[in-house]
């Protein structure tokens, strides 16, 4: 096992996976195209290490695919609403006791 602790191979290997992990957003991101990678790469970037940093840098993302496959009609619905209210509920200090109630208050 010492011999494991002492070889630079392991230790890059490590390093390696850690900022794979920690950008893994980010990458998803550039797999997918998304057209604001830099905004994708920033947010993960300062959030990552709290784990709301995933989110927000997968919120993005999401939009653009939902965007794409509805095509037109995403004008239609609500979906950026629906995402600000689901970043604002993840992102809260306090516990909303039902998750309906902050889109009830933007009910037309």
């Amino acid at each position: 096992m010492q011999a494991l602790a002492n070889s630079l191979a392991f230790w890059l290997f490590a390093f390696l996976a850690i900022i794979v992990v920690y950008l893994l957003p980010t990458l998803i991101g550039m797999i997918r195209r998304v057209d604001r990678l830099a905004l994708v790469f920033l947010v993960n970037l300062i959030g990552a290490p709290t784990g709301v940093g995933w989110l927000a840098a997968m919120i993005p993302e999401e939009m653009e695919k939902i965007r794409e496959l509805l095509g037109p009609a995403y004008g239609a619905g609500k979906y950026d609403d629906a995402a600000k209210i689901f970043a604002d509920l993840v992102n809260n200090d306090t516990f909303v006791e039902f998750l309906t109630l902050p889109a009830y208050e933007r009910i037309d």
